[in-house]
């Protein structure tokens, strides 16, 4: 009987930690939108890294190398990044999600001038479920 609880009992709990993720991915993606690094970092454990191009950064570099991307940015237009495919095993995600986004960037020869910078983006991310809820621990770059 048990048992049968239990198996009732894990898709219910799936499913509320899926809505969770997906409320994680708004909140980074209004966040990147603000340019707002204190909630985009907020949202990753005290030993994140990311990975692209086989060099790994932690959190503290790759705060610093967005915010330089950041500053060069005149405004944010669109800010989204989509959880395409969710799995979860207890306390630990593997997301494959997609980040889209537009932006405006000033010329660097012609300060009157701008520029329209639209990027799109794979990644796989690892999360992790923690007392205060779901962080990201590495994010990887797939495209």
């Amino acid at each position: 009987m048990a048992l049968l609880a239990l198996s009732l009992m894990t898709p219910s709990a799936n499913a509320d930690d899926k809505a969770d993720i997906k409320s994680l991915y708004k909140k980074v993606s209004a966040a990147l939108k603000n340019r707002d690094m204190k909630t985009v970092m907020s949202t990753s454990t005290a030993d994140f890294k990311y990975r692209e191009n086989g060099q790994v950064m932690d959190a503290k570099q790759t705060e610093e190398v967005m915010n330089k991307q950041f500053n060069t940015f005149k405004s944010v237009e669109e800010a989204v990044v989509i959880p395409e495919k969710i799995e979860i095993k207890g306390k630990t995600a593997i997301v494959q999600s997609l980040t889209k986004m537009l932006s405006t960037i000033g010329d660097q020869k012609d300060k009157s001038k701008s520029h329209k910078i639209s990027t799109i983006g794979g990644t796989k991310d690892t999360l992790v479920k923690e007392k205060d809820g779901w962080k990201f621990k590495m994010i990887e770059t797939t495209s």
